[in-house]
């Protein structure tokens, strides 16, 4: 053979490698493309997962959190309507021991003045709870409409 023969044959084998090894590389990035967009696809899956389970523990507590609102609310006035209730008590406790004595009684005059300013607190309270649950309302809808 000649010298141009083997050049010839060199050059078809240096080909040969060059092509049989870039179709292995191009294999080999593949497989790995491919790999990677699965190890990505199982963690968004898991990512959207553990979301949706903050979610729900989200809703449970806002509900809870509800729940327990209402509960206080009921109480509060409960103990609000005990209050004006033990305030006109004392009022009429107070108007009966002056008519039946020119002096009143130093404790009833200091329930009363408790029981009053109890019941003025109380009114501050809910109307400060009014302001805040508006408030929320408020922060709600904003955070919302981002």
């Amino acid at each position: 053979m000649s010298r141009y023969a083997y050049t010839l044959a060199a050059f078809a084998l240096l080909v040969a490698l060059m092509a049989s090894h870039w179709k292995a590389y191009v294999m080999g990035a593949n497989s790995v493309r491919i790999e990677q967009q699965a190890q990505a696809l199982k963690a968004s899956e898991a990512a959207r997962k553990r979301e949706q389970d903050l979610s729900k523990q989200v809703e449970a507590l806002d509900r809870e959190l509800q729940k327990q609102k209402a509960r206080n609310l009921a109480l509060d006035r409960a103990n609000a309507d005990r209050l004006r209730e033990y305030e006109a008590a004392l009022g009429r406790a107070s108007e009966s021991a002056a008519a039946s004595s020119a002096v009143a009684s130093p404790f009833a005059a200091i329930a009363g003045e408790c029981a009053r300013y109890l019941a003025a607190m109380d009114d501050h309270a809910r109307s400060l709870a009014a302001t805040a649950a508006g408030l929320q309302r408020y922060a709600a809808e904003v955070s919302v409409g981002k």
